[in-house]
């Protein structure tokens, strides 16, 4: 019964006091200006305020069992109901008040803390949303450079620091015919072989070291086709100065090195036909015109043998070797020479006679298979391959035949050939102004033009089957 009083005695002073302290907690919370930082400090007075409360507890329990022992005959109850109604309210209003501080202020903090939480997670939200607009325009803008890199007419290729593949474009798996999938991460060994390994490599390395480079490849390509390249190396260098990687942007330029080697050679030709132009109107002599010829068509074709067959004067219709040459190395050629200037032609045989039957300029791939020239017959090895000649025309007459010969088998030109007519042409109208000369100096001799009126293609064919060899070779 009395631990019942005592109890409840106790609770009634803390449910009382426990009404101001709140009060009191409310008037302090409503004053706080930073409620977020006293939850820690909350905590702590909830903490203090029970151990007063308990205090309190161990206060009424000290009285109840001390003051029956100490003084005989003292009324307990009365002594605890005194020490409550006279101060101990005091300590039991300090503990309750603690008690409701801290959890007031917990409870601020919790709120405060909950709202931080939801706004936290509406900037989460906010970031997500963000995040997933930035993936989308990346996304976006990788499938437009790949769209871009896709439809240039150039082949695009990243090199790591490694030198492997790790981006091509669809142009670079056409050229050499094989996917991605099976390029990237390889080696350009891997794929282009060893040969081209041993061409590109180095220009990867010093690209890999900073230095851009450019240089214009002829590859050859699976599908058996060759190009001229264009190939440019850029550093892939970041922001703090790193080299990364490498670029390579490589681009057919075939049709346009075809167009400047067609420009660069009609500009030599156009000088070549200006030089014999005027050779041909400073020359005193035919001779000395058809020399300067010889060496501006060997010095333009690049090839080492020139000589000139001319028309008998003796008007037996057969082209007569001259001593007139142009011989790169005269020692390589001496049989050829020999065996040349022992050789006359009829129309239709061999190359000068074929081109006398035909006024018009004529090509052999290789002499030695060409079963129409005689002179391969007349030495085990004459030194000479390819050929060329055309007429020199005076009029319509072919009054000479001007010859030319490489050590290699070459394929026709007809764009040489061409020009060759017109040098022919140039050269006539040196020997038709000398025979006007001439003519002038005596009006007896021939007229320009009806000394060969005989001596056309169809009355050489019908006549002359043969050429006259020297007698050292007849009969064989």
């Amino acid at each position: 019964m009395i631990w019942q009083s005592i109890s409840l005695m106790t609770v009634i002073d803390i449910l009382i006091l426990g009404v101001v302290g709140y009060a009191a907690a409310g008037f302090l919370r409503g004053r706080g200006r930073r409620p977020a930082r006293s939850s820690p400090f909350g905590f702590f007075a909830i903490f203090g305020g029970l151990s007063l409360v308990a205090l309190f507890y161990l206060a009424d329990l000290l009285v109840m069992h001390a003051v029956p022992r100490f003084v005989p005959g003292a009324d307990a109850m009365a002594i605890m109901r005194e020490f409550h109604l006279n101060g101990s309210w005091l300590v039991a209003l300090l503990g309750i008040g603690t008690i409701c501080f801290g959890f007031t202020a917990v409870n601020r903090a919790t709120t405060v803390l909950i709202g931080d939480l939801d706004a936290r997670e509406r900037d989460l939200e906010r970031d997500l949303a963000k995040r997933k607009q930035t993936e989308q325009a990346l996304r976006e803008s990788r499938d437009q450079i790949r769209l871009i890199t896709n439809n240039l007419p150039v082949t695009i290729a990243y090199f790591d620091a490694e030198q492997r593949y790790r981006f091509v474009n669809r142009t670079f798996e056409t050229w050499y015919d094989r996917p991605a999938e099976e390029i990237l991460g390889h080696t350009i060994r891997d794929i282009l072989g060893q040969e081209a390994h041993e061409v590109v490599t180095p220009h990867v390395v010093a690209a890999l070291k900073g230095k851009e480079q450019h240089y214009e490849p002829v590859i050859a390509y699976p599908d058996g086709t060759t190009r001229t390249v264009e190939v440019n190396f850029v550093p892939h260098i970041d922001d703090s100065g790193s080299i990364r990687g490498c670029f390579a942007i490589s681009q057919d330029i075939t049709e346009r090195k075809r167009a400047e080697e067609a420009l660069r050679k009609q500009g030599e030709s156009i000088r070549l036909l200006h030089r014999v132009a005027v050779a041909a109107n400073e020359a005193y002599e035919p001779k000395t015109a058809m020399q300067v010829c010889l060496d501006e068509v060997c010095a333009y074709t690049g090839w080492p043998v020139g000589h000139v067959y001319r028309l008998d004067a003796e008007g037996s219709d057969e082209l007569v070797p001259l001593t007139i040459w142009h011989l790169d190395n005269p020692e390589r050629f001496a049989t050829f020479r020999r065996v040349t200037e022992d050789t006359r032609f009829a129309p239709g045989i061999g190359l000068p006679g074929r081109v006398l039957s035909s006024r018009e300029p004529a090509w052999i791939v290789d002499v030695t298979k060409d079963p129409n020239f005689p002179r391969a017959n007349l030495a085990e090895d004459i030194g000479v391959k390819a050929g060329f000649a055309f007429p020199v025309l005076v009029g319509k007459d072919v009054d000479a035949v001007m010859e030319f010969f490489s050590t290699e088998a070459v394929e026709p030109d007809e764009h040489i050939l061409e020009i060759m007519a017109q040098v022919g042409t140039q050269l006539g109208r040196v020997i038709e102004r000398k025979r006007a000369e001439k003519a002038l100096r005596d009006p007896a001799s021939p007229r320009p033009g009806r000394r060969h009126s005989r001596r056309r293609a169809g009355h050489w064919r019908s006549r002359w089957s043969t050429c006259r060899l020297p007698a050292s070779h007849r009969g064989r």
